[in-house]
């Protein structure tokens, strides 16, 4: 392991100076790196010391028997770094449960059952300390009433309900204390972690994750960005160019006076997660609806206006019954969490491609554009979403309907005249007999038939 340490000797200075503009944060580097980085290699150590000892001269089903047991202790030791560490220690036991497909079982169940759930919870003596250092007054002054006991917790902030002094009912998100002042010493010493996994274990190469933290959460712990983007959104889907019709989908109002970087309050719209079908169809909501607007309400995103909600998991997409119909209610004040939908055995078979593979795919995510690791991401989400409904409506489809009209546009746009309205509508064409063929085939139960003919006919 000491051999994975030069290379990053000069990396505390580099993450002082890149995030300098966190209050604290290269001081609190200085005193909290090395508490992490020390709770980080005892962990490490004992972790890998476990496997080597306990699997030490075994073979056959006693090595996968004592594997397993290894297992078992390697995520009780990583789930309690997590939480001594927190902060994006808890974000990221929250990714392990997305890797369902690639890790041990016994880590994914163990991250799942005390990431996801047990969060840790601020006393509001510490929240109001946030509020009125942010924004002047504490919670009793600037609302008219503050419930001190969040409504939810998750690894960066939690949630209260509160009323405005004009009586509409909000929600206040208040960032948990800390956080952009360790920073800085989280990320770095995440690093260390994940280069010296990978110096003992070349297969493992998890540095993209790494870049993917330090990309994505000082956005993350930035509320005004949020706030940003709310809006955004909102204006985006209300424009001539989505295809969400009014009222379909909302987006809860941001009041930017009771707001600022470590404080969110907008208003509180109320909901139940998009997943639980069986309660859309106890109030006559039909899932086909649903997941047809979630879907074209995340495809316009995507090919009409590329700002996208990279996290549209169950805990981040509600819906309720808004005068007769199903409306979609977006929410990024919520737990950040999402695992893969399916059989058992489909599991166990991605697990088997992702072991086979796993050297292929750390070296692709390493490569890819940062944009491409959400769209990814927010794919996942979508087909986690779309499952739980009972797969009503093929999002395939859906997604080339709307990225044919959005290249449609952009041609329109460069080139105006009648060549491009003419390869619109053969795209268009393309896409509908395409359809049609895979209806067919699937209905007539004949997968083994080769329609590639549509292909090289518009092709």
């Amino acid at each position: 392991m000491l051999k994975a340490l030069p290379a990053l000797r000069s990396g505390a200075a580099q993450y002082a100076r890149a995030y300098a503009d966190h209050a604290g944060s290269s001081a609190n580097l200085v005193i909290a790196f090395p508490v992490r980085l020390a709770r980080d290699i005892i962990t490490a150590v004992g972790v890998i010391a476990d496997y080597k000892w306990s699997l030490r001269g075994l073979e056959g089903s006693q090595r996968e028997e004592a594997k397993h047991a290894c297992h078992a202790r390697g995520a009780d030791r990583l789930q309690r770094l997590c939480f001594a560490n927190g902060g994006i220690y808890i974000k990221l036991g929250q990714h392990i449960v997305q890797l369902d497909h690639m890790l041990p079982t016994e880590y994914v169940k163990a991250m799942r059952l005390s990431m996801l759930d047990k969060c840790p919870v601020e006393t509001y003596a510490q929240v109001a300390r946030t509020i009125s250092e942010d924004l002047g007054s504490p919670p009793d002054k600037l609302y008219a009433s503050f419930e001190p006991v969040p409504v939810a917790s998750a690894s960066l902030a939690q949630v209260h309900r509160a009323t405005g002094h004009d009586g509409r009912a909000l929600a206040v998100k208040v960032q948990h204390a800390g956080l952009r002042d360790s920073f800085a010493a989280d990320a770095f010493t995440v690093e260390v972690l994940v280069k010296a996994a990978h110096w003992l274990f070349p297969d493992f190469n998890y540095q993209w994750l790494v870049e993917e933290v330090k990309h994505s959460l000082p956005k993350e712990l930035d509320f005004n960005a949020e706030a940003a983007n709310a809006a955004r959104c909102a204006a985006n889907l209300a424009s001539p160019l989505s295809s969400i019709e009014p009222g379909q989908v909302v987006v809860p109002a941001i009041l930017p006076s009771l707001s600022s970087a470590r404080v969110l309050t907008m208003e509180f719209v109320e909901g139940y997660e998009v997943t639980e079908r069986e309660r859309m169809l106890s109030e006559g909501l039909q899932p086909q609806e649903v997941a047809n607007i979630v879907s074209r309400t995340f495809n316009d995103m995507i090919f009409q206006f590329g700002d996208v909600h990279c996290d549209p998991h169950a805990a981040n997409v509600f819906v309720r019954k808004h005068q007769g119909k199903a409306q979609i209610v977006t929410n990024a004040s919520s737990i950040d969490h999402l695992s893969l939908t399916g059989s058992e055995e489909e599991r166990l078979e991605l697990q088997g491609y992702a072991a086979q593979f796993a050297q292929q795919i750390s070296a692709l995510l390493w490569k890819v554009p940062q944009e491409v690791l959400l769209l990814l991401k927010t794919n996942d989400c979508l087909r986690s979403i779309d499952h739980a409904l009972g797969q009503p409506v093929n999002t395939f489809v859906i997604t080339a309907r709307t990225c044919s009209k959005a290249i449609s546009r952009h041609r329109s746009t460069v080139s105006p005249g009648f060549r491009s309205w003419w390869l619109g509508v053969r795209d268009s064409i393309s896409i509908e007999l395409r359809v049609l063929a895979m209806r067919v085939l699937s209905c007539a139960k004949y997968q083994d038939i080769d329609f590639h003919f549509i292909t090289i006919f518009f092709d």
